[in-house]
């Protein structure tokens, strides 16, 4: 595919940055994925930035470098995903950044390849790809969730993560790669957060006039919490961050962000109203009677859709998505930043050669 990149004759040296943290179930794949890519291994690096894991994640990245010198192991004292991505990308030598988280697997082996063309192609300045939630092995439970966020009612119908679109999109909720004159532009991301940092840094992109496109052949395979704790805390993680952002970009304020929190709200009065005057509580709930009929439909429209072995997991958690969101925004809202948690570290150590 090198006929694609049109760079001075020459396609893309490529960074690989791949922030992780106590991934030792899933980052072996990730890892293996990505080494058995078909890019010239003289044209592309893999970055790994470990946040100080406590499993074995270090040592299977170890195991990784002995087998291929493409891959590098940088530490992330802060801990944060967004942190991790700027540690990587300063320490990068690509003409073009990818992020990939270490939860994932890339399901074709030409991912770079396709990178290449779609930028050469696009002229774009900036790549988005589909996350769908759907992988091998996956359980009744993570496929429902998976049938789920991809139903209308499960995401926001401005963002094109679990679509099949191709063509030039916004950034917001899909950017993954960039050329490095982006970051040389707009900067790195915020380290004030820890969730929807891609949110908020491909908003910035997206204000800056940075051309994104999307590609179906840029996706890869996510594999969903495997339990309805777990997913909700995932919910609830989502929901704060969306208020820090909203926080920094007020402008940006519209009504599928503010739908979750006065879901929650409204929760709150009813139980409250309930508590004190059973009538008022039972007016007061009826529109949530409307809502877990919209529930139940699309519940049923799903299952009928792919299997009915799927229904009795998607009322609980189109719920759980939405009460998930609406509670981390309201607890982001009461909240106040600790500034110890955003202090930032005088070094980052390398540890492509070993040591430490």
């Amino acid at each position: 595919m090198s006929e694609y990149w049109r760079k001075g004759g020459e396609i893309p040296f490529i960074s690989v940055i791949v922030p992780v943290r106590n991934e030792e179930a899933s980052i072996g794949t990730t890892l293996d994925s990505l080494l058995a890519q078909t890019y010239p291994r003289d044209h592309f690096e893999i970055i790994i930035v470990d946040g100080y894991s406590s499993d074995r994640t270090e040592a299977i990245v170890r195991d990784a470098m002995k087998r291929d010198r493409i891959v590098r192991l940088l530490r992330n004292p802060r801990r944060l995903s967004s942190a991790a991505r700027n540690v990587g990308v300063r320490a990068s030598q690509g003409d073009v950044v990818v992020v990939i988280d270490g939860h994932c697997r890339v399901p074709r082996r030409d991912l770079l390849w396709v990178v290449a063309q779609c930028f050469e192609m696009s002229g774009a300045d900036c790549l988005g790809r589909p996350q769908p939630l759907f992988d091998k092995g996956n359980s009744r439970f993570q496929e429902a969730i998976a049938l789920a966020r991809a139903s209308w009612l499960g995401h926001s119908q401005k963002s094109h993560i679990y679509g099949k679109k191709r063509g030039f999109v916004s950034p917001v909720s899909v950017g993954c790669a960039y050329r490095r004159e982006v970051f040389e532009e707009i900067g790195m991301f915020d380290e004030q957060f820890d969730a929807c940092e891609d949110v908020e840094f491909n908003y910035r992109v997206e204000r800056a006039g940075h051309v994104s496109y999307i590609d179906p052949r840029l996706a890869i395979a996510y594999r969903p919490r495997n339990t309805l704790g777990g997913f909700i805390r995932q919910m609830m993680r989502y929901g704060r961050g969306r208020c820090r952002f909203l926080r920094k970009h007020p402008e940006a304020i519209d009504l599928d962000v503010l739908v979750p929190p006065a879901f929650a709200v409204g929760l709150g009065i009813v139980f409250a109203a309930y508590r004190t005057d059973p009538l008022l509580g039972m007016v007061l709930a009826a529109p949530y009677a409307g809502y877990l009929g919209i529930v139940m439909a699309e519940s049923i429209a799903v299952a009928a859709a792919r299997s009915w072995r799927y229904l009795p997991y998607l009322p609980v958690i189109f719920v759980a998505t939405h009460v998930g969101l609406g509670i981390g925004f309201l607890l982001e809202c009461l909240s106040r930043y600790e500034d110890d948690m955003f202090r930032i570290p005088d070094t980052v150590t390398d540890h492509t050669a070993g040591g430490e």
